[in-house]
């Protein structure tokens, strides 16, 4: 709901099946910091790929223009950005689409960045906008507290990428099989998450790529639970 030819370096899975790979932002941030690498490459499929992006205060963004459509996630830290004539302020929960073929950069960098990035393989259409941006804060509002609710705020001809929100009080969902490949990130509560019947844990910070053709839903939530999907 999802990225840069720098220095590409492949980890460990944290938990790996057919089809299905789950890692966690800030173990995939503290293995860059361990390798003094700003760039980890961690997914590579047909349709996605995805990585975190390390920018020390004060550092230059050099990073090169993309030949996909692309999504940031701020993590962390504090910034001005840039993309051609757009200009965004970026903040911890900021969200930034970027166009393919864009010139951007991340400028006046007063704090740490820490940022996942998710690519969309597919090909791209003509440019009418460079980038847009969204607010975790203002998305969260969507949500309504008696039902599940998905908000596609990307709709791309690359990809869709939105917030689900699942209240405690709903358990979960139902098992949905998608024609599409999805990358999960979890930014609030814990439960489980269940593909082709097998359960895994999911908390705040964890990433859980599925295949295309998978059934999977989410269950078991010990709290409301909000997951950005692409």
């Amino acid at each position: 709901i999802a990225a840069f030819l720098i220095v590409c370096c492949y980890v460990s899975f944290s938990q790996s099946t057919d089809g299905v790979k789950k890692f966690n932002v800030k173990s995939l941030v503290q293995q860059a910091q361990v390798q003094k690498t700003d760039w980890i490459k961690f997914l590579d499929e047909e349709t996605v790929f995805a990585g975190v992006y390390l920018l020390k205060a004060g550092q230059k963004d050099d990073q090169p223009i993309h030949e996909y459509d692309e999504v940031y996630y701020v993590v962390a830290g504090e910034s001005d950005f840039e993309a051609e004539e757009t200009k965004i302020k970026i903040t911890p929960g900021k969200i930034i689409f970027v166009k393919a073929g864009v010139d951007h950069h991340f400028l006046k960098i007063t704090k740490d960045l820490e940022l996942l990035v998710l690519f969309s393989k597919a090909k791209t259409g003509p440019k009418k906008i460079t980038a847009e941006e969204f607010n975790t804060t203002e998305l969260v509002k969507v949500g309504k507290p008696n039902e599940n609710s998905w908000n596609p705020f990307v709709n791309k001809a690359t990809m869709s990428f939105g917030l689900y929100q699942l209240p405690k009080a709903l358990g979960g969902d139902s098992t949905l099989v998608h024609k599409w490949d999805e990358i999960n990130f979890v930014t609030k509560g814990a439960g489980k998450f269940s593909v082709n019947g097998k359960d895994m844990d999911v908390s705040i910070g964890d990433i859980v790529y599925v295949k295309k053709g998978l059934g999977h839903y989410f269950h078991s939530l010990t709290s409301d639970f909000d997951v950005l999907i692409l």
